[in-house]
């Protein structure tokens, strides 16, 4: 029988990334989205750091070039996209954009790593472009019309998928603790110089919203990102990675709740790019016997 605990943790984990968006617009409310970014990363990787320094000693030097992939594309680049699209984008269809992550999985193993795809999760491929165009022109009450900031969202899906893929095809063999603590930590190096040099934060003036905007990046770092990978672990050890990547279908509800409860413009097209968005999510992980190439 499998630990019930499980499900506790997929809800905790659901709940934590599923309020990444509202605390990244919390600190877009004070910080740019260069500095969002950067004290997201910068908070991570220390937080990460043991882990890293533990497991870099294992590394070999083919290694090097699939871990620097999923360091920039699993966690440096989008963290910055996603910041500059809540610039204008609301949390709630930012989250369920981010719902689109499975789709572009499958789209570059089948494009890039030669994944076998079943009829199914071609279908689903089908439905979750779809539901990616409903959900960018449903953007356009929160951006003027201006639809490339919905695009910015894909973008870092995009990169998720090719992480994703990486680290199926090249970085199988590491601890999955490892393959999250050594990407932050190289993926932060560049924010220690950036940030103190060019944008830094003068903590010591900050005015009421500046330290809640402090506080809610701080929170992103470390439990949005730091613990919430660890935890993300944890639940594939108890179960399985399938269960694990059912969070997909838990962090777009939570991110449009909190978009409820701030007081963002959610239409009934939202909702329903969201269950289209969902429905093609459970299409490519459904299972078929029935294999083409």
């Amino acid at each position: 029988m499998q630990n019930p605990i499980r499900f506790v943790l997929l809800g905790i984990l659901a709940f934590v990334w599923g309020s990444s968006f509202i605390l990244m617009k919390e600190g877009l409310k004070t910080y740019s989205p260069v500095q969002v970014a950067g004290l997201r990363l910068i908070v991570a990787g220390i937080t990460m750091l043991p882990f890293s320094v533990k497991f870099i000693k294992q590394m070999k030097s083919t290694d090097w070039a699939p871990m620097l992939i999923v360091a920039f594309f699993g966690n440096g680049i989008p963290y910055f996209l996603f910041a500059f699209a809540q610039t204008r984008l609301g949390s709630a269809v930012t989250g369920m954009l981010n719902s689109l992550v499975p789709m572009f999985t499958l789209l570059i193993g089948l494009l890039l790593f030669q994944a076998k795809v079943s009829n199914s999760k071609l279908y689903g491929v089908l439905l979750g472009l779809a539901g990616a165009i409903i959900l960018i022109f449903s953007s356009g009450a929160d951006t003027s019309g201006q639809y490339g900031y919905g695009a910015l969202v894909i973008l870092a899906t995009i990169c998720y998928a090719l992480s994703v893929n990486t680290l199926k095809a090249r970085l199988s063999n590491f601890n999955p603790l490892a393959t999250a603590a050594i990407p932050i930590g190289i993926a932060m190096l560049p924010m220690l110089i950036y940030i103190p040099l060019v944008e830094p934060i003068a903590i010591g003036s900050l005015s009421k919203q500046g330290l809640i905007s402090l506080s809610a990046v701080s929170i992103l770092g470390f439990i949005g990102t730091a613990v919430a990978m660890i935890l993300f672990n944890r639940i594939i050890q108890l179960s399985s990675a399938v269960f694990a990547s059912s969070v997909t279908y838990l962090i777009p509800v939570v991110a449009l709740f909190w978009g409820i409860g701030s007081g963002e413009h959610i239409t009934y097209w939202h909702f329903a790019g969201l269950i289209t968005v969902l429905t093609a999510v459970y299409l490519i992980n459904k299972k078929e016997r029935k294999i083409i190439a």
